[in-house]
C-alpha cells in the first residue's frame, strides 16, 4: 500500500507529461481497489471501491461540475458495485444442497449470519457521505443507472432486514444442533418433538423464512445431521476391532476376519454416505432402499463378528486370555 501511495502522488513526479502522470495516478488507484476488494473477499466482506476521480470533487461542499471523464468513471464504478451487490443479494443456503455437500443445520445458521454481516457492512458503505454524493450526481445528471442503482439499494435494506430476521429465528435452534452433534443416537430420539416444535414456531413468527423452500432445505440439514451421527456412531464402535486381540490356535486367522469385517463397514459406510439421494422426497424409495440395504449389511456384520469373538472365547487358553477378549469386548458395543 506504500508504494501505491507513492505511485498515486503526482508530486513525486516533478517532470513528465501531465496526461502520463495522471494515467499513473488513475492506474495506482484502480490496483488500490482492487486490492481492497479482494481483501474484502478474503474475509467474506464486499468492498465498494470509490472512482478514481473522486479525491478531485467528492469532498467539496456543494454541488461542483463534472467534467465527461468524470462522469464516465463514476458510472464505471456505479457498474462495478451494481454487479458486486448483485452477487450479494443472489447467494442463497440452498445452492450447497444443489451442490451435494450434505450440510448441517450449522451450514445454515452460518450462512445466515454470515449473510447479515456482509449486508450490513454494505448498507453502511452505501449510506457513506461520498457514496451519497456520487448517487447525487446521478441523479442531477439524469444518468440511466440512477433508477436501477437506487433500485439496489431499496433491495440492500430489504435483503438486511431479511438476514437480520432470520437469524434471530433460527438462534433457538443452536442448542439443538449442539446437543445432536454431541450426543449418541439412541439419546436423539427425546429431542425431536421439542426440535420440531422449535423449528414450527420459526415457521409462525419468521417473517422472511416461513416458505417451503427454505424450510425443505432446513429440515434436509437436520436429516444430513441425523443420518451422519447413526454412521459416526457405527464407525466409531466398529474402530474399536482394532484393538481386540484374540488368542488360541487360530488367533492370527480370526484377527484377520476380524480386520475384513472392519473394511467391510468402511465400503458400506462410503458408498452410503456418497449416495445423492434426497430423504425428503417422499415418492423417491431409492433412499429408503439404499438404507435398509445399508442397515442388513450392518446387521451381517455384527452376527459374523459375533460368532468370531464367541470362538476366541472357545480357543483361549487360560483366564488371562478369556480376559484380555472380556476386556475388548467391554468396549465394543457395534450398534
Amino acid at each position: 500500500m506504500v508504494v501505491l501511495v507513492l505511485l498515486s502522488n503526482l508530486n513525486n513526479y516533478p517532470a513528465g507529461p501531465r496526461s502520463a502522470l495522471e494515467d499513473i495516478r488513475k492506474n495506482a488507484v484502480k490496483l488500490a481497489n482492487k486490492i481492497e476488494v479482494l481483501r474484502g473477499l478474503v474475509s467474506g466482506k464486499t468492498i465498494l471501491p470509490l472512482p478514481t476521480c473522486a479525491p478531485q470533487w467528492v469532498e467539496a461542499d456543494g454541488p461542483c461540475p463534472i467534467e465527461k471523464a468524470a462522469m464516465y468513471s463514476i458510472e464505471t464504478t456505479v457498474i462495478e458495485w451494481s454487479h458486486q451487490i448483485a452477487d450479494v443479494l443472489k447467494r442463497n443456503s440452498v445452492l450447497m444442497i444443489f451442490q451435494h455437500e450434505n450440510p448441517g443445520p450449522s451450514t445454515e445458521i452460518e450462512f445466515w449470519q454470515k449473510q447479515k454481516e456482509n449486508l450490513l457492512g454494505v448498507f453502511n458503505q452505501l449510506q457513506d457521505p461520498k457514496v451519497r454524493k456520487i448517487i447525487s450526481i446521478l441523479r442531477r445528471r439524469n444518468s440511466s443507472y440512477y433508477p436501477t442503482f437506487k433500485h439496489l439499494i431499496l433491495q440492500v435494506e430489504e435483503a438486511v432486514s431479511q438476514a437480520w430476521d432470520i437469524n434471530v429465528r433460527l438462534s433457538p435452534l443452536k442448542n439443538y444442533i449442539v446437543f445432536l452433534e454431541k450426543s449418541d443416537f439412541s439419546d436423539i430420539e427425546r429431542l425431536i418433538e421439542p426440535l420440531f416444535h422449535t423449528i414450527c414456531l420459526t415457521w409462525t413468527h419468521s417473517k422472511y423464512y416461513c416458505f417451503p423452500g427454505r424450510m425443505v432445505v432446513l429440515l434436509q440439514e437436520f436429516c444430513n445431521l441425523l443420518i451422519d451421527r447413526e454412521l459416526f456412531v457405527a464407525a466409531e464402535d466398529f474402530l474399536i476391532l482394532k484393538r481386540i486381540e484374540t488368542g488360541g490356535q487360530r488367533g492370527q486367522s480370526l484377527w484377520e476376519e476380524i480386520y475384513c469385517i472392519s473394511e467391510e463397514f468402511h465400503e458400506s459406510w462410503r458408498v452410503f454416505r456418497k449416495s445423492k439421494r434426497d430423504p425428503l422426497d417422499c415418492t423417491n424409495e431409492e433412499f429408503l432402499s439404499d438404507y435398509v440395504k445399508h442397515t442388513q449389511q450392518l446387521k451381517d456384520l455384527d452376527h459374523h463378528l459375533g460368532t468370531i469373538l464367541d470362538y476366541a472365547f472357545q480357543e483361549s487358553r487360560g483366564l488371562e486370555s478369556t480376559f484380555k477378549n472380556n476386556l475388548s469386548l467391554l468396549q465394543l458395543d457395534p450398534f
